[in-house]
C-alpha cells in the first residue's frame, strides 16, 4: 500500500489525531485468511520441534522448545544472530515476565557493553 502522508510525532498525539479519520470496517475475510494461513505456517513450524523416533539426531528446534517449557517465568534469554534468532522467535515462549535478547558476537564493542557476559572482541595487539 503506498504512503500517502508522512507522520511525525509522539504516538498518543499521533493516534488522537489519525484515529478519528479511520473507517471502520466489518469485513475481516482479509484477517482470517492471514490468521489461517498463520495457523498451518506454525503447525509446520511446531512439527520441526518433535523429536523424530527414527533417528537419534536432536535438532536445534527441539533443543530450544525444551529450554522453553523447562525455563522459570523470569528466565533471561541471550542468542546469537542468526538461525539462533529464528528458533528464539518461533520456539521460546515469552510470558513479559523475562526478557529475550540478541547478542552479536560480530557487533563493534561498544554494542555489546551492556551485556557483561558477551566476549570481548581481539585486541589488534593481541593482549
Amino acid at each position: 500500500m503506498p504512503t500517502r502522508a508522512g507522520l511525525l510525532g509522539d504516538v498518543k498525539e499521533t493516534l488522537a489525531a489519525v484515529l478519528p479519520k479511520v473507517n471502520v470496517k466489518e469485513e475481516t475475510g482479509h484477517l482470517d485468511g492471514a490468521l489461517a494461513n498463520y495457523a498451518r505456517a506454525r503447525k509446520d513450524l511446531d512439527s520441526l520441534a518433535d523429536i523424530d523416533p527414527n533417528t537419534r539426531a536432536v535438532h536445534p528446534q527441539y533443543v530450544t522448545k525444551v529450554v522453553s517449557e523447562l525455563a522459570s517465568e523470569d528466565a533471561i534469554f541471550t542468542c546469537d544472530v542468526g538461525t539462533p534468532i529464528a528458533w528464539t522467535a518461533r520456539y521460546l515462549k515469552v510470558n513479559g515476565g523475562g526478557a529475550s535478547s540478541a547478542l552479536s558476537i560480530t557487533a563493534p564493542w561498544p554494542m555489546r557493553c551492556c551485556m557483561p557476559s558477551a566476549p570481548r572482541p581481539p585486541s589488534p595487539t593481541g593482549r
